[in-house]
This record gives C-alpha cells, structure tokens and sequence, in this order.
C-alpha cells in the first residue's frame, strides 16, 4: 500500500518522504496540509504536492497553520514579522479556493486534531531536532498517511549526502552535480471547492491581539527594524539585490559597511522565498559569471552544508558538536590568561572596549541584523572573552538566537560552531584559541574601511553606547 501513492505527482521524488505505512482515508472530508517550515504559495512543493493528492482524492485541501507563543526561543520581533507573512498567504489562499486554518496551540497536538478528519497529511520538512519529533510523532499517531516533502532545499538532504560533510569541498561536488535535477518550479493545480463549514480558527488580520492570546511575551520592536515579512516582501528583496547589490557582489561583499549582500536570510529563515527560485533568478540575471559562482557558493553549498550538519548531528546545539581537533585545541588552552572578561549582560549592552564589535552588538541588537563579516568577529571575540569555550558557545547561540531576525536557523547552529572549528580546518596555534581560527581587530582595518560601519551604526535609532571610530 506504501508503494506508488504518490505515483501521480509531478514534485520530484527524492523530495517526498514517507512518515508512516498507512494509505489514503477514503472517507475523509479533506487533505491537510500542515504549513510550518515553508512559509509561501510560489514554488512551494509541499503545497503542490498537497494539491496533487487533493485533486487525486477528488477532495478539498485545508492548509493549516499552528501559532504557538511557546516556539522554542521565538520572541515578539519574530512572532510580528511571520504574521505579516501569514496575513498575505491568507488573502492568498482565499484568492485560490483553499481554506486557510491558523489555530493557537502546540504544533504537534494541533495538526493532530485537525487530521482526525484528513485523508492524508502532507507537512513540509523542518530539520530541527523539534521540527523532526513533531514530524514523526505525527506519523505514528495518525491512521491516514502523511508525507512530508523538502521545501527549504536546492537538493534534498540525503539525496546530496548521505552522512555529515566535515567540510564544504565535501559536499560541493554532490550539490553542484545534482542541482540542476532539483530546479523545476512547483506547480500548483486548482483547488477543489470546500463544501460545508470549514474547520474553524483564528483570523491572521487581528495581529498584535491574536499574538498575545496565543501568550507570546510582548517585547519591544528593535528601533531600527527594517524587514517586513510575507512573500512579496522577499521576492521584491531579492529584485532589489539583483538590480542594485549583486553586480558589487564579488568586490564588496567582505566589506561590512557596504552591504553588497543579498538581505535574505530571515525570508529563507522562514520559508517566505523558495531557494530553487532564488537559484533560477540569479542564474538568468545578466551577472558576471564570477559574481553567479560565489553567490551560488554561498548561498547553496553553504547554507545546505549548513543543513547537512544539523540533519546528522543530534546535538548540533551542544558544545560537544565540534570536531575532535577543536575540542581538544580549546580545552588544552582553557587556563590560558584571558585580557578582557566580559559577563553575558555586559556582552547583550555592547559595553566592551572594543568599537568594533559594539557596533556589531548594536547592529544586531537594534535591527535584527549583522552583515557576515562582522558576526565572524562578533563570534570570536566572545570565545575570547569568556571564561570557558563551552559558556561561550551558550552565550554565543543564546545572542544569535534572541536578536537575529533569522536565529534559530540550520544557519545559526553552523555558524555558532564555524566560530570554534567546524567545517574548518587546524590553523598555527595560538593563547585561548589553540589551532581554531583567530580574528583580529587589524584584520578589520586592514581589510575594510570598518570606521564607516561604526559611523553606520551609531546613526541608529535607540543606540545605547555610540563610539566614535578612530
């Protein structure tokens, strides 16, 4: 029964994954379609494909949504920009026939709720350790099937690898050859008409009410907030790096104050722009090739190694994550003399000696935020200035994760660790940080006009500690 019940989809194969060995429930009033990771309506291939079984079952498809002021260190700022993104796909959704149902509570008992009358569920892929539980609890749970489909990958995970890549040039080859498999957009069929009452729910429009009835803490928006969310806003990002940033891209992109950089993250973050589009884009945008070829880098190989990790590595959260090499490194230099010792308040207040990294703790701190370059040293400098490398790791996912816009994210996890020798390799050893790789202040001033950045930053709205740069 397992065998071919998705034989009548165009969604490629190798991106549909089976949670359980059930079949269809042919008395069912609908499918259900539980959104979480992806986020969108254009190329979403867990939409498509939950249309495709809608329309093989002759029944209606419900898209639902669970908004749970719970989520595992989600905070205001993050609730406000999704529900932006929900308010659109709702509207959306209306346009096209398919009831939309956003309901408050845990995803897990939610989704399970509402298919007690589903034939099939379909869910998109999410590769934290939450999101997989969720997934495969599901699966057990139900007596109808459910697929969950990659919606927030170029190539599907184990289709690139099938084990953890230690490194980029282990994984580029796999990505770069298979790619191009893996670019046909998601189409989307007719929605069957629903006929009776819908399942009931919340309405997205009430906005800040409806956050605070699902008990997410209130909190201040960052004063110099500029990302708003929802699929038009990532796709008119995206044209506008396209027109403006990407020709520079090659040159300035290093140069943290000036933001030759794409501004997607927090839209791929939450599934509000699909990879394979952006992928499309830049490939027919006329763009030198060494332009095509580091963003692509970047935003392929990178990101997906970046989802390879946390896909194999249980604890990718945890210290003992990292490589054998580093741990070791770090801890034969723990007792190593530390000039400057800050405490995790003094670090989220930007109250540290060093201008430079200040500004990059505003930056982040005020718009959710930081160009690359400078979270590369942001990183560093904490496992300098901490009593142990295991607190700074704490420290250092616990700041990306309560400011970053895009925190909490495959990205977030293998950033944290790159900080500490992940998908790094030994460099000539040094005080506290052993053989991992070590950023230095005159690296900024050597390789970029960084007092720029600086004046940038202190021309924030609600900065706490402006500098001026030498």
């Amino acid at each position: 029964m397992a065998q071919g019940l998705h034989a009548f989809s165009r969604v490629e194969r190798k991106r549909i994954q089976r949670k359980n060995d059930r079949g269809f429930c042919a008395e069912a009033s609908y499918v259900l379609y539980w959104m979480q990771q992806a986020q969108r309506v254009e190329d979403n291939p867990a939409l498509a494909f939950a249309l495709e079984t809608a329309a093989f079952l002759k029944k209606p498809l419900v898209v639902a949504f669970s908004l749970w002021g719970y989520y595992p260190e989600a905070r205001w700022p993050h609730f406000v920009f999704m529900l932006e993104g929900l308010q659109e796909l709702a509207l959306k959704f209306q346009s096209m026939g398919i009831v939309f149902v956003l309901r408050i509570g845990e995803p897990e008992d939610t989704i399970y709720q509402l298919a007690g009358d589903a034939a099939a569920l379909i869910c998109d892929v999410g590769y934290l350790r939450h999101q997989k539980i969720w997934r495969e609890n599901l699966g057990r749970r139900l007596s109808c099937a459910v697929f969950a489909v990659e919606a927030s990958v170029v190539v599907p995970v184990a289709e690139a690898l099938d084990r953890r890549a230690y490194a980029a040039y282990v994984l580029r080859p796999k990505i770069m050859e298979k790619m191009v498999g893996f670019l046909e957009p998601a189409t989307l069929l007719p929605a069957h008409p629903f006929k009776g009452p819908p399942p009931s729910g919340e309405n997205p429009g009430e906005g800040e009410a409806l956050l605070h009835r699902a008990g997410v803490p209130w909190s201040p928006m960052p004063e110099a907030w500029f990302f708003t969310g929802g699929e038009k806003a990532a796709l008119g990002c995206l044209d506008d790096f396209l027109k403006q940033r990407a020709g520079s891209y090659v040159k300035d992109r290093s140069l943290p104050h000036r933001y030759a950089v794409s501004f997607l993250s927090p839209f791929l973050h939450f599934g509000m722009i699909s990879p394979g589009l952006v992928v499309r884009r830049v490939q027919a945008a006329e763009l030198e090739p060494e332009v095509r070829t580091a963003f692509l880098e970047q935003f392929v190989v990178r990101r997906e190694l970046a989802v390879n990790f946390v896909h194999y590595t249980p604890d990718y959260d945890n210290f003992g994550c990292l490589p054998p090499w580093a741990r070791d490194t770090l801890d034969q230099h723990r007792r190593d003399e530390r000039p400057y010792l800050y405490t995790l308040k003094a670090l989220e207040n930007a109250s540290t000696h060093d201008i430079y990294w200040n500004a990059a703790m505003e930056e982040m701190r005020l718009t959710g935020y930081m160009h690359n370059v400078m979270r590369m040293y942001w990183g560093k400098k904490i496992l300098e200035w901490s009593p142990s490398p295991e607190e700074a790791f704490e420290r250092i996912l616990y700041l990306n994760n309560r400011f970053f816009l895009d925190g909490r994210d495959p990205c977030s996890y293998a950033g944290c660790g790159w900080i500490f020798g992940l998908h790094d390799r030994p460099w000539p050893s040094r005080q506290i940080f052993g053989s991992v790789r070590f950023m230095a202040a005159s690296g900024l001033e050597r390789k970029s006009r960084i007092a720029e950045y600086v004046r940038h930053v202190d021309g924030l709205p609600g900065i706490l500690n402006k500098t001026s740069a030498p």
